[in-house]
């Protein structure tokens, strides 16, 4: 559980609109996590397998940590993945591009998701624990913008829908 002033630093990098990011140590590497936009979120959902729960499992984590993890090491994804990138012929490469909409960090996204496919699941588990524990990050922020803005609180009575009619029985005001 997050303290009452990290509850207040995240609620205030929620209503500016940036999104929550923090480094991690997995196994001795840093992984800088930052939660998804909508456009990035959507993204994800390409990705989505449900043959049954194991594998949308897998492919649901498998697709939120390529696309939340921003760097490793203090190298950007994209400059982790350029590697795997040189190595596609020119038709795999603008055929990635084109699926992607042309833009380098879905790019880079997709080819750090194969990446995680390939990794052990422990350790995958382990870096899936840190970005839900962001994700509760973003909750109890959220849950805090709400209490303050008084939707959280104790539910107002709402004026009653009949009243009273001049001969004395309950009419109703539809």
């Amino acid at each position: 559980m997050s303290t009452d002033l990290d509850i207040l630093s995240n609620l205030q990098k929620e209503l500016s609109g940036d999104f929550l990011q923090e480094t991690v140590e997995v196994r001795g590497r840093k992984f800088t996590m930052r939660l998804l936009s909508e456009k990035e979120n959507g993204w994800t959902f390409r990705f989505f397998k449900a043959g049954n729960e194991l594998s949308l499992a897998i492919t649901v984590r498998s697709a939120q940590l390529a696309m939340g993890i921003r760097a490793i090491d203090g190298v950007s994804l994209i400059d982790c993945t350029k590697a795997q990138l040189n190595a596609l012929t020119i038709i795999e490469r603008n055929t990635l591009f084109e699926k992607n909409d042309g833009n380098p960090d879905f790019v880079a996204s997709e080819l750090f998701m194969k990446f995680l496919l390939d990794m052990p699941p422990e350790y995958v588990g382990e870096l899936h624990e840190h970005w839900t524990q962001l994700q509760m990050k973003q909750q109890e922020a959220q849950e805090a913008l709400k209490k303050s803005s008084g939707e959280g609180s104790e539910t107002v009575e709402s004026k009653s829908l009949t009243e009273p009619s001049p001969v004395g029985e309950e009419s109703s005001l539809g």
